[in-house]
């Protein structure tokens, strides 16, 4: 009896070592609104529902423990607009939890376009909505409180920071704070943010070139700057395209895993140039075991921005690409866009299948995120 005892306790302490607890999250690009979105929206003068937007991609989001989106549009009163002085209601970011987005980023160029109005109301909407938030805050009081954002879930510790280069120009208002790219601040974070003990920190960097598929040179060296101070997971939006997603899997010289995205594009938007209809999602899984964290794999998937007309208005959806570029049937009577999204998907995956490192697409029909 002793004998089995000893068994049992052993088979159930090689369990126990060897059990590997995981974690996925899912980071989109930038969710913006024009004019016309506004107008798509739009039910009357007071209410707005942007849910059907997220009616293709709601079932991958429901996939992954963790989802974060760039919200690239203040939240403040009426009359709502689109560019180039953001504004839209409550609903726009309702409709983006109600789709399975978690935590939602909110420095960017135009954090200060409805200035006090747009700050607050952002601040105060995803707070009484419990849609957890950072890159703006009410004080500095405030951000010390509540930043960086701390992130918990399947027993992981996530440190979330989020950072803008600017904000077209118009200046912050006292005494609220919109987190500026400012290297000396950025290492004060990340101290603190050492100091939660999380397993990883994540940067969101609202930084580079409009439009420019490849990063600039102060991409680079903010990104190099980040990995030297211990943020190995740095994600990237504002260039409104998709530009090269890197992971360098760690090393016996270099303990770490480094993943940068340095842009995911534009995840909702009406912006129809070239490589800006649509943009990707990264797909993260992370394991630990014993404490120690690695990454099981990093994959991408293109999404874009269908705008049908429905009974005379224009509407909005988000297709996975994967899924759709070659549904005849779903396109039949709009083989326009039929050739548009596959226009977007030809050009973005030959230009990702040459720049990218270690980083490959996945096929989103798939259901095959690993999470608890």
């Amino acid at each position: 009896m002793k004998y089995k005892h000893i068994l049992a306790l052993s088979f159930f302490c090689i369990l126990n070592a060897t059990y590997a607890q995981r974690l996925s999250l899912i980071f989109v690009g930038d969710a913006m609104q024009h004019e016309s979105q506004l107008k798509s929206a739009r039910i009357n003068d007071s209410a707005y529902n942007y849910n059907s937007c997220y009616t293709y991609i709601a079932p991958i989001f429901s996939q992954a423990d963790i989802v974060v989106a760039n919200l690239e549009v203040p939240l403040g009163s009426a009359p709502y607009s689109g560019y180039p002085a953001f504004c839209a209601p409550e609903s726009y970011a309702s409709a983006l939890k109600n789709a399975g987005v978690h935590y939602m980023i909110t420095a960017n160029n135009h954090s200060c376009d409805r200035g006090k109005n747009g700050i607050e109301g952002t601040i105060t909407k995803l707070d009484s909505m419990s849609i957890a938030h950072t890159g703006m805050f009410k004080s500095s009081e405030e951000r010390k409180n509540r930043y960086p954002l701390l992130v918990e879930k399947n027993g992981f510790k996530i440190a979330l920071l989020n950072y803008t280069y600017g904000t077209n120009g118009v200046a912050i208002p006292q005494p609220y704070v919109v987190n500026i790219i400012d290297t000396a601040q950025i290492r004060s974070d990340v101290e603190t943010a050492k100091n939660m003990q999380p397993d990883a920190i994540f940067a969101c960097m609202h930084w580079g070139a409009e439009y420019e598929l490849k990063p600039n040179k102060e991409q680079v060296r903010l990104n190099n700057f980040l990995n030297k101070i211990g943020v190995n997971f740095i994600i990237g939006s504002h260039p409104h395209v998709v530009q090269p997603m890197i992971f360098q899997p760690k090393t016996a010289s270099a303990p770490n895993d480094k993943l940068t995205i340095y842009s995911l594009g534009n995840f909702l938007s009406n912006q129809r140039k070239p490589n800006t209809d649509g943009g990707a999602m990264v797909r993260l899984v992370l394991s630990k075991v014993d404490g120690v964290i690695n990454v099981d794999s990093v994959n991408y998937a293109l999404n874009w921005v269908y705008t049908p007309t429905e009974n005379g208005r224009k509407k909005f959806y988000i297709l996975p690409v994967s899924q759709f570029e070659n549904s005849t049937a779903f396109f039949a009577k709009d083989t326009s866009a039929l050739r548009s999204i596959q226009v977007f998907a030809k050009t973005t995956r030959t230009f990702l299948n040459k720049e990218n490192k270690r980083v490959s697409e996945w096929n989103t029909s798939v259901q095959n995120i690993a999470h608890d």
